[in-house]
């Protein structure tokens, strides 16, 4: 590859970072700028993996051919193909295997939403370290009207509405359970 053609390929990729680092910085982009981003991003990943499929290809059809004209054995293309198929299958466990990490990592629950209470070793940000119920955050459905929209009698349909947080007060969880859920035989 040529010097210009390496400077025109450095040149792309820092301006995209360039542009890409202000983007990446926006709180709430538009709907329509995150599905363009989303598309070109799927877009570049379809190209890198026809990409990387079509170069791992090669020596297959290159073991094949020769094996077509008589220069070479099947072994060549069967140890290819199953090099392929084995790097394809490691790479796809690997994102299977990452993902069920994450997913662990992220729903282990939050002690202080658990049992309402926290103490100083729950973490950064957890609770402000006395005993006792906490403050927790349940959110609410009500009604908005906008003043074009009032409602009346008919026009009940056209009322909206959105979420919003209300505080509500915990308590601890109980020492022992109710009668009831007990699991030894009343007497």
């Amino acid at each position: 590859m040529s010097l210009e053609k390496t400077l025109l390929l450095g040149f792309i990729a820092g301006v995209t970072i360039l542009l890409g680092l202000p983007i990446g910085r926006l709180k709430r982009p538009a709907p329509t700028l995150r599905m363009m981003l989303n598309a070109v991003a799927v877009g570049v990943l379809l190209f890198l993996v026809w990409d990387v499929l079509s170069h791992a290809w090669e020596p297959i059809d290159a073991a094949l051919g020769d094996f077509h004209a008589g220069n070479g054995g099947l072994g060549t293309a069967f140890g290819y193909g199953l090099l392929f198929a084995g790097g394809l299958t490691v790479g796809l466990l690997g994102l299977v295997a990452y993902e069920r990490w994450m997913d662990r990592i992220t729903h282990t629950p939050d002690a202080t939403l658990v049992n309402g209470t926290s103490t100083p070793g729950d973490g950064p940000g957890r609770g402000n370290g006395s005993s006792g119920s906490q403050r927790c955050t349940r959110m609410r459905r009500v009604p908005i009207v906008s003043s074009a929209n009032r409602p009346s009698a008919n026009s009940a349909a056209r009322t909206t509405r959105a979420t919003v947080p209300t505080s509500k007060r915990v308590s601890p969880p109980p020492t022992s359970l109710p009668r009831s859920m007990s699991t030894t035989p009343n007497s």
